[in-house]
């Protein structure tokens, strides 16, 4: 009677075994067949031919959108200066660069006469610098990040180098050399007086200097203001970079909302550029401007006058100074740098497969066999212990 209950007791328990026993299947067991792709010199050669045509498509077509693009760049570095008949100007100085030389820190008033041809919307007008280093070490190192984020005026990064002790809000190399020359766009005209009289006249054109960066609202920030407070009152007790000619709070007199820390303009010359040839967003021209089918639909052709207060010097350091207008493509402004990366890109894959071809071609069989002989033993899997053998039994 015994004997019997243990052999019930086991026959139970082999049973209770079985049921919790996987399956026999290929995913329980894990017994799949592994592919083991043929990686020879062949096989990759339809790969790099996809590359080098998707490449080229794509190098095509940054080069398609930048034909699309209309822009003009004028230099304007030997500006000839405005003379007034009626003051006592020294006649003899006749650059601007010259008058800001022998009077630091004045502004000249230059214009350039320009023709463009039409320019669709939306319409940007940018200046650019050349041979202006940013990327130097002290001068990218002078900015002080925890006072532009609003946090601390005052931090020993910015220390007290003048005569008041007031501290330098903003401070550094960067900051102190913003640039500050100011564009005006004026378009000639032919209209008629009230007397019927044709005569020619300068119709402004409107430039728009918000929208033009990206934004940081943790890294350019201004200080918590106190209700019915200006922002004037966050930045007292501090003192103006001493080639400013307004403190930070007045950089945009018509925007209240546009100054500090973060007006669009200051955010656009902190950003550093990585090389000594650069352009930066000044403005765009404002297109739903009532009464204004001159540029509606963007900039007619036609003259131009381009007014200029001259204040930035460069020529210390051979500089040079542009206003590049232009507008826009799905891709911003035109820039041939990545088109000539896709196409440097593709053609460098059409070698790599002309190269695998010829290989191919030449060793394609050698290589097979030399490639059967290292992975044939991957291929053998016995089923009943699952064990798959390597090459190297």
């Amino acid at each position: 009677m015994i004997i019997e209950t243990n052999t019930s007791m086991n026959n139970k328990s082999r049973s209770m075994k079985r049921r919790r026993r996987p399956r026999d299947s290929y995913f329980l067991q894990q017994t799949f067949r592994t592919h083991y792709p043929r990686m020879t010199v062949g096989s990759w050669i339809p790969i790099f031919k996809l590359l080098s045509i998707i490449y080229l498509l794509m190098g095509l077509v940054c080069f398609y959108l930048n034909f699309s693009v209309v822009e003009y760049k004028f230099e304007y570095t030997e500006c000839l200066r405005e003379f007034d008949i009626n003051s006592s100007q020294q006649m003899d100085i006749v650059h601007c660069k010259d008058v800001i030389d022998k009077n630091p820190g004045s502004i000249c008033r230059c214009q350039i006469p320009v023709y463009m041809e039409q320019i669709p919307k939306n319409v940007y007008i940018y200046y650019g610098m050349e041979f202006y280093y940013q990327n130097y070490l002290p001068y990218v190192s002078s900015i002080d990040s925890f006072q532009l984020s609003g946090q601390q005026l005052t931090s020993d990064d910015c220390p007290i180098i003048n005569n008041h002790t007031l501290p330098i809000v903003p401070c550094g190399m960067a900051a102190n050399s913003m640039f500050n020359d100011t564009f005006e766009l004026k378009k000639r005209i032919l209209a008629r007086d009230q007397y019927g009289i044709t005569k020619r006249y300068l119709y402004p054109i409107s430039i728009i200097r918000k929208n033009i960066s990206w934004r940081f609202p943790e890294r350019y920030q201004n200080p918590s203001v106190p209700l019915n407070e200006s922002l004037e009152y966050a930045f007292r007790g501090t003192m103006k970079p001493k080639n400013w000619p307004l403190p930070i709070y007045e950089l945009d007199i018509g925007d209240p909302n546009n100054n500090g820390f973060e007006n669009e303009a200051f955010i656009n010359w902190m950003q550093i550029s990585p090389f000594s040839s650069f352009r930066k967003a000044y403005g765009h021209i404002d297109h739903h401007r009532m009464n204004s089918s001159f540029i509606s639909n963007g900039l007619q052709a036609g003259q131009y006058i381009l007014q200029i207060n001259y204040s930035y010097p460069v020529h210390r350091f051979n500089g040079k100074k542009f206003i590049i207008i232009s507008n826009t493509s799905p891709m911003g402004g035109k820039n041939y740098v990545l088109s000539y990366i896709f196409l440097i890109t593709s053609l460098f894959t059409a070698i790599i497969t002309i190269i695998f071809y010829y290989l191919d071609k030449r060793y394609g069989q050698v290589s097979t066999q030399v490639y059967d002989y290292l992975y044939q033993n991957y291929e053998t899997d016995d089923r009943n212990t699952g064990y798959r053998y390597s090459r190297l039994n």
